[in-house]
């Protein structure tokens, strides 16, 4: 019985930490869709993504697919900025 509460709170514990990152990627999209972004927008999606993959265990597997559209989002920025 107790292991199953300690796995219980576990669980919930990954929950709260996945929600702030979706909170932040819900903000960035309203901000982008209002025509509020800059070279950069793509990047910071990425690293949201990136967060969200790394807070919950179930989506460990995009760590580096994440990690790597924010990489090429970055080279792209600093060529458009250039």
């Amino acid at each position: 019985m107790q292991s199953q509460q300690a796995s219980t709170r576990k669980s919930q514990g990954h929950i709260s930490l996945f929600i702030l990152p979706v909170i932040v990627l819900a903000w960035l999209l309203f901000t982008l869709i209002d025509r509020h972004n800059g070279n950069y927008g793509a990047a910071a999606i990425g690293f949201i993504l990136t967060s969200c993959a790394i807070a919950h265990s179930k989506f460990h597997k995009f760590i580096i697919p994440c990690a790597s559209v924010t990489a090429v989002s970055l080279v792209i920025g600093f060529m458009l900025a250039a």
